[in-house]
């Protein structure tokens, strides 16, 4: 097949039985219009046949073409022989210049993956604002619990219904968030190009812009305040932008692939500012599922366009955002005669992220059975987000917050703080675990990150809360201590990923003493919510599991 360069080396084309005279060196321009002319005169199967056979295109600098070229000058032109290039020299110059190009798109998605972050968070905060009229600060949960329901109900309540029916109408004017496969990119001459009918450039346009609607969807979801979280759109963005660049200059699949795991660790990185959690979240969810992405001389490029993302994509979010963590992470202290009581916190925490998929799984039913039963699909997300407003008004610490309501949890009772007590928190556990589920099955946009990293935190602090009472004087470890390993805990259960999580942990408290009771209790959780995960267990006859990720996205498709 014709390889059309369109650098600035020189070309020399040789015809197969005779060798072209030193006057007749052929220039770019030159060879690139005696192709296009031969392109236009045959078929595309007669075309293919005939320069293949007849042509060999080989790529020379000028340091390397010139020296021959005046070397054979004076000879006859029967005599000259043109060297064969080394294959093995061509092919590592080619691995190198792909490996180079791979590693510069890679800088290049984690910058753009920082500022598409950058600029989704501005506008949750921006809705968050048009909502509430700039009342919500820190501090906002605590607030929202002890202001009469009868000054906050119409934005607890109605904010999210609105923020459902606006994401109903992205997806319909879409056409659905799932972006098809794009066609390979090849270049062609224009007298070649196909006639595009303008229903099928509207198409192509409208799946390009899928993506980008998705994370104005989920920036309405969240900025209305749904029960869900940002990181996972955060790693939408940079698979959207990895997989945009890809399309356009990388054609090796494995590269492609490596690329995609590059983008999902620039959004980790920025949205948490944690980069090395980052790097080992696309290594579990991405790298780890390939066959030969991380093995021979592809690991070396892999790893380091993961880590060239993630320090782009956090430096700059860290310019912009600051260096302030998502949390505050209260005073603790861990005593190691105390692990078995961390281990057993890793169980709970393995036994709730399984009620979370039980739950995830009866609430995607249910969704499916009320379409099947005639109700319009776009009036699902608006029911979500109705439906958690309600009950945001007796526990508004279910709401996406950002993070304030994690800080309300781990400052309970510390400094003359809102005190949760036990019951409360079992209240405040089951209302998440519900409403997450609802929100994310009815259609809503958003992540798991968050509501597991309040559900860890919630759940950890109601443990230390029953330990005391039970122990009294006995426990040395403070509740906050449960709370954060308890964070670790969900999210290795909910999301799959423990490494990760133990990672963001310690990235979080920059403290090596939560290492080791974290380790016991992500791994605890991570076994126990695998070996009762509700997909494993046979699907009855007459009701078969599909993978659909929401009654809403099976209307659409």
């Amino acid at each position: 097949m014709l390889l059309f360069h369109l650098r600035c080396r020189p070309l020399l084309v040789i015809r197969h039985g005779e060798a072209s005279k030193p006057s007749d060196q052929r220039t770019s321009s030159h060879c690139i219009n005696r192709a296009c002319e031969c392109w236009n005169r045959h078929s595309a199967a007669s075309r293919l046949r005939t320069w293949k056979s007849k042509l060999i295109t080989f790529r020379l600098n000028e340091k390397q073409l010139h020296p021959r070229v005046h070397a054979f000058r004076g000879q006859e032109a029967s005599t000259r022989v043109w060297p064969e290039p080394d294959p093995y020299e061509t092919e590592k110059l080619e691995f190198d210049v792909k490996q180079q190009t791979l590693l510069l798109l890679a800088c290049l998605t984690g910058l753009i993956t920082g500022g598409g972050i950058l600029v989704f968070s501005k506008l949750i905060h921006e809705i968050q604002d048009v909502i509430w009229q700039g009342q919500l600060h820190n501090g906002c949960t605590v607030w929202l619990r002890h202001t009469p329901i009868d000054k906050t109900w119409p934005q607890l309540v109605l904010g999210p219904a609105a923020g459902g029916a606006v994401v109903s109408l992205l997806r319909t004017a879409f056409g659905g968030f799932e972006q098809q496969p794009m066609p390979a990119w090849r270049w062609r001459p224009r007298s070649l190009l196909p006639a595009v009918p303008l229903q099928q450039i509207w198409g192509q346009a409208r799946n390009a812009l899928r993506s980008p609607a998705k994370t104005v969807a989920a920036a309405v979801t969240l900025g209305s305040g749904a029960s869900l979280g940002p990181e996972g759109p955060s790693v939408e963005i940079g698979t959207s932008v990895a997989r945009t660049l890809s399309y356009l200059f990388v054609r090796q699949k494995r590269y492609r692939q490596t690329l995609l795991a590059a983008g999902s660790a620039a959004g980790i990185s920025a949205g948490f500012g944690a980069p090395i959690s980052g790097v080992f979240f696309a290594v579990e969810a991405i790298l780890s599922r390939e066959s030969g992405s991380m093995k021979g001389k592809e690991s070396g490029v892999a790893v380091a366009s993961l880590l060239l993302a993630s320090v782009c994509a956090q430096t700059l979010s860290k310019t912009s955002l600051g260096a302030a963590p998502l949390f505050t992470v209260p005073q603790y202290s861990i005593q190691a005669t105390e692990l078995p009581l961390y281990w057993a916190l890793g169980a709970l925490c393995g036994l709730l992220c399984t009620a979370f998929a039980y739950c995830s799984e009866a609430s995607s039913a249910t969704f499916r059975s009320i379409q099947d039963d005639g109700v319009p699909a776009w009036l699902l997300p608006v029911a979500g987000g109705l439906l958690c407003g309600l009950v945001s008004l007796a526990y508004p610490e279910i709401r996406y917050q950002a993070f304030d309501n994690v800080d309300a949890v781990l400052q309970s009772g510390i400094r003359g703080a809102q005190v949760y007590g036990p019951a409360l928190i079992l209240q405040i556990l089951i209302a998440k675990v519900l409403l997450t589920s609802i929100c994310r099955s009815s259609g809503l946009v958003g992540g798991l990150y968050a509501p597991s990293i309040f559900l860890g935190a919630a759940l950890g602090m109601a443990y230390g809360d029953v330990l005391e009472a039970l122990l009294p004087g006995l426990l040395m470890s403070p509740q906050q201590s449960f709370g954060l390993v308890g964070v670790a805990a969900v999210i290795a259960g909910n999301c799959r990923v423990p490494l990760t999580a133990i990672l963001l942990l310690f990235e979080l408290t920059h403290d090596y003493s939560t290492v080791l009771p974290t380790l016991g209790a992500v791994g605890l959780s991570y076994w126990v919510s695998l070996a009762l995960d509700p997909s494993k267990a046979p699907p009855a006859k007459e009701q078969p599991v599909e993978d659909e990720a929401s009654a809403f996205d099976k209307a659409s498709r």
